[in-house]
């Protein structure tokens, strides 16, 4: 389908933090982080992290508190970390993203994307049914390490760092800044948004904890 949004990249959702190795000037090693979630199953919400507590994290991707990327895609399967591709009509539509945000990123210019790169994520295929999902469609949190603009679409480059069951989402929509209803939802359209909201205070208030540092 042309306006799809496809996907590319490794088998498996990512278990293990401590496999999040990025190239940048900046590396943290967290080896003790008490404010770091781990370890167990929460609220249907799976965390990706050892026992040990144990992370690379490098430049500020993620660290946003006023905004958050929102993707949804045709097809089911995102992996641990990898890329896709958002058609250009798909991205940044001026009726789903907020206006402020909008007007400053939507060229896309470098320092735009490094932007979006401080935003967190929420990723997720277009719902199974209409304004919902059944219990084993999963959305996944996570972050935006790079994006390329491109004759052929918008590249993203992601990484996933949490699960959690798509219906939370859809019975939040209000608190998450997702248009629709309980009939239709964004969640039922591919496309790119970003929404201005504090993405992992949001997840926390309605039941979902989430692998951040903070």
């Amino acid at each position: 389908m042309a306006n799809e949004i496809q996907k590319t990249g490794p088998a498996g959702l990512l278990n293990n933090v401590a496999g999040v190795n990025q190239q940048a000037e900046k590396i943290i090693n967290v080896n003790r982080a008490d404010s770091i979630t781990t370890g167990n199953i929460t609220n249907n919400m799976y965390f990706a992290a050892t026992d040990q507590r144990q992370a690379v994290i490098s430049g500020n991707y993620g660290t946003s508190h006023e905004y958050y990327n929102l993707f949804v895609q045709f097809e089911e399967t995102f992996y641990d970390q990898g890329h896709f591709y958002v058609t250009k009509d798909r991205a940044l539509n001026s009726k789903l993203t907020s206006d402020y945000i909008r007007d400053k990123v939507n060229g896309l210019e470098p320092e735009a994307i490094e932007q979006i790169k401080t935003f967190p994520a929420i990723f997720c295929s277009e719902n199974h049914e209409m304004g919902k999902t059944d219990d084993d469609q999963m959305a996944y949190y996570g972050l935006v390490t790079d994006v390329k603009v491109q004759d052929n679409g918008i590249k993203i480059y992601y990484r996933v760092l949490n699960a959690l069951q798509q219906k939370i989402l859809n019975e939040n929509l209000f608190d998450l800044g997702i248009d629709g209803n309980d009939r239709f939802n964004e969640l039922n359209h591919t496309h790119w948004a970003i929404k201005r909201i504090d993405l992992v205070t949001t997840l926390k208030e309605i039941g979902v904890s989430v692998f951040t540092l903070s």
